[in-house]
């Protein structure tokens, strides 16, 4: 994947939305997310392999290809940034009310949270704009 492409599709949610959020795309680690409090996403191209690999990303989103994945993804955590810079009170308090070591062991349980909800819904919908 060319991550000069992720980071056009960030720039231009960044501006779109009015996000000073810091996206630091690598190669590699075991994790993708948006830290609210730091306005940061750690985004790896070898983590969102894994989850097109173990067939997550096919079940949330239809994802075909690898390619797809990745965008779906950084869409999806760039939708975190902006529901924390609209409404952190509702963010935070939705991150409190979750179960943090379940959040990070049963995807099922992950997937299930509003917030998440609301970030697969977004990065569905805005895919097309970008493939």
């Amino acid at each position: 994947m060319d991550i000069k492409y992720l980071n056009k599709i960030a720039e231009y949610y960044k501006k779109e939305y009015n996000l000073d959020t810091f996206i630091d795309i690598c190669c590699q680690g075991l994790a993708t997310y948006y830290k609210a409090k730091q306005d940061y996403i750690y985004f790896s191209l070898e983590f969102v392999k894994h989850l097109y690999d173990s067939g997550d990303l096919k079940q949330r989103a239809n994802i075909k290809n690898l390619e797809q994945g990745y965008i779906f993804t950084i869409l999806h955590e760039l939708k975190h940034a902006i529901d924390y810079k609209n409404k952190p009170d509702r963010y935070e308090l939705e991150l409190k009310n979750v179960d943090t070591l379940q959040y990070y062991s049963d995807r099922q349980y992950h997937h299930s949270q509003p917030a998440e909800i609301r970030a697969d819904e977004f990065a569905r919908q805005e895919l097309e704009k970008w493939l």
